[in-house]
């Protein structure tokens, strides 16, 4: 499932914790490593590309890229079978 420019909702950790695998995309780093400390995740961070940094939880099931949502391909993030994006 992927969630574009998602902040540091905790949606994702929550549909993690259900069993999905998650995929955000996110625009700020902070935001990123806000997401993952709240939700208390243990996780790696790498750069996959350049420009492109991911964070992503050991068990792999909860990942975000940081990066420009457009500078993103299939390539680098996979596909998805859903797309989730909340507005408020």
């Amino acid at each position: 499932m992927l969630l574009p420019l998602c902040g540091a909702s905790l949606d994702l950790a929550w549909l993690q914790r259900q069993g999905h695998t998650v995929v955000g995309v996110e625009g700020v780093r902070m935001a990123a490593e806000k997401l993952f400390s709240d939700a208390n995740i243990k996780h790696e961070v790498t750069e996959v590309a350049s420009g492109i940094i991911k964070f992503s939880s050991v068990d792999t099931r909860l990942t975000v890229f940081v990066t420009d949502f457009f500078n993103v391909s299939a390539e680098v993030i996979g596909t998805f079978d859903a797309v989730f994006d909340r507005f408020l």
